[in-house]
């Protein structure tokens, strides 16, 4: 790694260096021309406008066919210039055609696209377009054909994605009035819950009828289950501290979350802008030359952080609540199936959202190519995500962004059966954290190696842009298993036990607290290098398998975890000053907590702010930085909503049934689950 990060600062000179001849790429087509979508659909006869995808044809005597090859062949900084979309509206194309003879026709059809991934994955996409295809594909190639040919001397083959009609029957199907039954009961309990819970509050004495009744705990489970709906008393327990040492001590984990699940919505909004039209597409190749933008283009690496916190909290709750009890199989598969409980309904509430009204939501010429895959595949793969195995499946998913919610149950699961068995067996703690640790860096390295994948995922503009990842091995082998990602678990249950250790023994890092504050503030850069340092592969083309490329694999994404583990613990014994003070404020404790719901939602947000747009837009740093800041509060909006709504109305339900059945289970096994909400901090 030191030898990456020494290339890295040789090149730093190098990085920001991007000269386009603008006279040159203003000869190329643009890569969206799409007639006007509403005048197309206004129309009082019958209409329909579809969506085409084109690929110029190959033709080595045409000077600016060699241009678009020329540039398009930098596919780590540059779109391919040679793939079009085309929004065609029938009509006037048909009235064009009418004069024409077949002859004349013939002459100007080219084909389909020859790119069998993308007809693949839309063909399977987009099944109920199979007739539009036939019946409109030789149309709108000619009618293509004849302009572009007219004003680039090039032919396009094309793909009809999908087409539009303006008299189509708008109907809602069977899985759409079960949603919508679904949430106007959802709104009537939470109405009948919190009506019920101020009726409760009113028969209290006078000098309890303030808003301290909601903050505590009522008497009955019955009202308990009633009230698990009350707007009034969930808004208490998302926004009131959770009160004991550990969740003071780890406060400042909210305050982690919150900023982390920022950076993901930062990396997937300018993900999801690439996927839809853009007037200045140069824009986006230019970001791909700055040294800079390598800490959003590498920061798919960021999401260690939550595996990190995560295994770090079931270690320190698990050492509290259950060591001692010397669990077995059965205490394990209870964690197992509350952990499911804990993740699954709101997981399953946004694929119901999304494999039903998600398609109602926007319109406009993209809005299919955005939500589309999500409708679909939400309704098809459901199950893969429900079962928490959507990581081996990703391409063929609905939700890209829970990759990590399986990866992270998966590890779950080793890490408890991990605990246990250190729980019981004391001896092998030393053995099972050495395989562990081997097995950590082993994976990743010989994963890269033997699968010949990149060693980091490089985001490049077309690897997002059909809105699954072209070309994208390195992702859905080497990024999203759950082995490739174990480091993060380990390092995170081995800082729990360093942390319990220190803890016990009344660490105090006063005495050091200068130099522990400095140590802290000087490697605020490292994560920072670390993340940039994935430069080295945009400038230099490493042949594969490399020793090299699986050694810097294996190391980067450990480093990382390593570095998130140094920053838990230093934090967790109150180091850093200012930053701990910051951290710990209460500001961040609801934020967090939102985070999850967030991170389910955000995507569908994101879709919906770029997926309606007719034309396409003009972007630069202003539109860009207004867009992902309103991604990132509408998020939390609606976050904010499904977990009053959803998540503690579930929590608190599941919660009263672990209470009720606390003389089966080892004692206080229910703070491994957030039952306990005055003692522990969430996993």
């Amino acid at each position: 790694m030191i030898v990456f990060n020494i290339l890295l600062i040789c090149m730093l000179p190098f990085g920001a260096m991007c000269y386009f001849n603008m006279t040159a790429y203003r000869q190329m087509p643009p890569l969206y021309i799409l007639d006007d979508y509403d005048m197309c659909l206004d129309n009082i006869k019958q209409s329909s406008y579809c969506l085409v995808l084109g690929q110029i044809v190959p033709n080595e005597t045409s000077s600016l066919w060699n241009q678009i090859s020329n540039f398009s062949a930098v596919t780590k900084r540059h779109f391919r210039h040679d793939y079009i979309y085309f929004g065609v509206c029938l009509n006037p194309c048909k009235k064009l055609l009418h004069p024409f003879s077949p002859f004349r026709k013939d002459m100007l059809y080219a084909g389909k696209i020859h790119d069998n991934e993308l007809v693949d994955y839309f063909t399977d996409i987009n099944k109920r377009e199979s007739d539009n295809r036939i019946v409109y594909d030789k149309i709108i190639n000619t009618c293509i054909n004849y302009k572009f040919n007219k004003q680039y001397d090039l032919q396009v083959r094309s793909f009809v994605q999908y087409c539009v009609q303006n008299n189509e029957p708008n109907k809602f199907d069977g899985l759409e009035n079960t949603f919508m039954s679904l949430l106007g009961m959802l709104i009537l309990l939470v109405l009948f819950s919190s009506y019920y819970d101020r009726k409760l509050k009113q028969i209290e004495p006078l000098n309890m009828q303030g808003y301290d009744f909601y903050k505590c705990p009522l008497q009955t489970r019955n009202e308990t289950i009633l009230t698990s709906f009350s707007l009034f008393r969930n808004y208490f327990r998302l926004v009131v501290p959770s009160r004991g040492e550990l969740a003071r001590d780890f406060r400042f984990l909210e305050t982690f979350r919150f900023f982390a699940i920022i950076m993901v919505i930062f990396a997937h909004a300018l993900l999801i802008l690439k996927a839809v039209p853009t007037l200045n597409t140069e824009y986006a190749e230019r970001t791909f030359y700055k040294l800079e933008s390598n800490i959003f283009i590498n920061g798919s690496v960021i999401v260690q952080i939550f595996l990190v916190m995560s295994s770090f909290l079931l270690c320190v709750n698990f050492q509290k609540s259950m060591a001692l009890n010397k669990p077995g199989i059965s205490e394990w598969f209870k964690l197992i199936i509350y952990r499911y409980l804990r993740l699954a309904p709101s997981l399953g509430f946004v694929i119901f959202l999304n494999a039903s009204i998600l398609p109602r939501l926007q319109d406009g010429p993209f809005w299919r190519h955005v939500s589309e895959p999500e409708y679909i595949l939400c309704r098809e793969t459901w199950w893969t995500n429900l079962l928490f195995i959507n990581n081996f499946t990703l391409r063929k998913s609905c939700l890209h962004q829970t990759w990590y919610i399986a990866a992270d149950f998966q590890l779950y699961i080793i890490a408890s059966a991990i605990l246990i068995i250190i729980a019981r067996y004391p001896y092998t703690k030393k053995l099972i954290f050495g395989i562990a640790i081997i097995i950590s860096f082993l994976s990743l390295g010989l994963v890269t190696y033997y699968q010949e994948l990149d060693a980091v995922h490089q985001e490049t503009p077309d690897s997002y842009r059909y809105l699954f990842w072209t070309n994208g091995d390195t992702i859905y082998k080497g990024y999203a298993p759950f082995y490739t990602n174990f480091g993060g678990f380990v390092f995170g249950t081995i800082s729990g036990f360093i942390y319990l250790k220190y803890k016990t023994e009344g660490l105090n890092l006063k005495e050091k607290k200068t130099k522990i504050n400095l140590i802290l503030f000087a490697s605020l850069p490292l994560p920072f290098l670390l993340l940039l340092s994935g430069e080295i592969f945009y400038q230099i083309e490493f042949p594969r398998p490399s020793i090299w490329v699986s050694l810097y694999a294996a190391l980067f994404r450990n480093v990382w975890a390593l570095i998130c583990c140094s920053f838990v613990l230093l934090m967790s014994f109150k180091a850093g000053s200012i930053l701990y003070k910051f951290s710990s404020m209460k500001v961040f404790v609801p934020l967090g907590r939102l985070s999850f719901q967030v991170y389910l939602i955000h995507l569908n947000v994101i879709r919906c702010l770029g997926g309606c747009v007719r034309q396409p837009v003009y972007v630069n740093n202003l539109i860009v930085t207004m867009y992902i800041l309103a991604s990132i509060a509408i998020s939390f909006m609606v976050a904010f909503f499904l977990y009053l709504l959803f998540e503690l109305p579930l929590t608190n339900i599941i919660n009263s049934a672990i209470k009720s059945g606390e003389s089966s289970k080892p004692k206080n096994i229910k703070t491994m689950h957030g039952s306990n909400k005055e003692e522990t901090t969430e996993t």
